[in-house]
């Protein structure tokens, strides 16, 4: 979906002829702060709800950003793809020895400045006159841009970062079908597997290394993750099927145990601080209700649905037994929730 038309995209894809509002005050329409992930800060922009810049970048993102074509390794900012579609490709499928390496990209939204995004909307913007075309891609960069590159927390990022890696995307899976390798990528987070032990070589990530370098992004090398038969990455591990890691499993396993052990004999408010303690030493929040608790177990037996395993499978079995534990629990605390309610004596 090309832009052929300066009046289409003002008149169709952002409904404004005129942007002069946004000069050097886009500042006053976002709202900034930091968050913690991974022991790591990131620094977040968001856009203000219902301002003007809110409305230009949610008509852009929906009206155009949002159609334009991806290649299949392309898994993040998807509509309709998940993370689990970033590691299907890589199971291993059969008893040959599998090899995966993880490639994170450095700085990956500060690494998309404006004359990256000039470059990549060259492939977009097709209006035969300079001077228009130069105005649009101008502003559709005003639109999107904050401080000279992209904002991590705006509405076009997320599209608008996919299709300025597009062309990286496209070369790398061409370099990794050459070779035989699989290769899927989520926002930073690059993907490669293979039954030939060259994946694991240096060269290869110096060939991705020298990719990436030509559109000015960097390796974060202490995320280079490089192993065999088996890779664990955020918390799920990636074999002959995909299972959620131990790790990752310990704090919900932990409180259950707990609700098991202790429901018949406490009431709720000592079973909440038991709870608790649990959650303080994990570095979690507190619940504070025992609706908070029912919202977790939930939330948590609809995260385990979608991850079970589709075939007969350790993981499968392990996980439904995960599943039904929670379903009697939350029938169990939704019992007990209702007798307290009506002051019923259940010693």
């Amino acid at each position: 979906m090309q832009i052929f038309d300066k009046g289409f995209f003002y008149e169709k894809l952002i409904a404004k002829s005129n942007l002069h509002d946004l000069n050097n005050v886009r500042d006053v329409y976002y709202r900034k702060f930091n968050i913690v992930i991974n022991n790591k800060k990131r620094s977040i922009a968001t856009v203000l709800e219902g301002t003007t810049l809110y409305k230009l970048q949610f008509r852009l993102k929906n009206n155009y950003l949002d159609k334009l074509p991806l290649p299949d390794c392309v898994i993040g900012y998807r509509k309709g793809k998940s993370y689990r579609d970033f590691l299907v490709p890589h199971v291993k499928l059969d008893k040959n020895d599998r090899f995966f390496v993880r490639l994170d990209i450095k700085s990956f939204f500060d690494s998309i400045n404006e004359d990256v995004i000039k470059e990549a909307l060259q492939d977009y913007v097709k209006i035969a006159g300079e001077e228009d075309r130069n105005r649009v891609i101008s502003d559709i960069i005003d639109i999107c841009t904050l401080e000279g590159k992209l904002p991590q927390g705006a509405l076009t990022s997320p599209a608008l970062s996919n299709i300025c890696f597009k062309r990286l995307d496209l070369r790398i899976r061409s370099y990794c079908r050459k070779l035989g390798y699989t290769y899927t990528r989520y926002v930073d987070d690059l993907l490669f597997s293979s039954t030939d032990l060259s994946l694991i070589k240096p060269k290869f990530i110096q060939m991705i290394k020298l990719i990436l370098s030509d559109y000015g992004m960097k390796l974060n090398h202490r995320k280079i993750i490089q192993t065999k038969n088996l890779i664990s990455l955020n918390g799920f591990v990636i074999s002959d099927e995909i299972r959620i890691s131990k790790s990752k499993m310990n704090h919900l396993l932990s409180l259950l145990f707990c609700i098991e052990q202790n429901l018949k004999s406490r009431n709720l408010a000592e079973l909440l601080e038991k709870l608790n303690q649990i959650r303080q030493r994990d570095g979690k929040r507190d619940f504070l209700t025992v609706d908070d608790v029912m919202e977790f177990l939930s939330g948590s037996r609809a995260y385990l649905i979608a991850w079970n395993s589709s075939d007969s499978s350790a993981w499968k079995v392990k996980c439904t037994k995960f599943i039904l534990r929670i379903e009697r629990q939350l029938v169990s605390l939704d019992k007990k929730h209702g007798q307290e309610l009506r002051g019923v004596n259940f010693y």
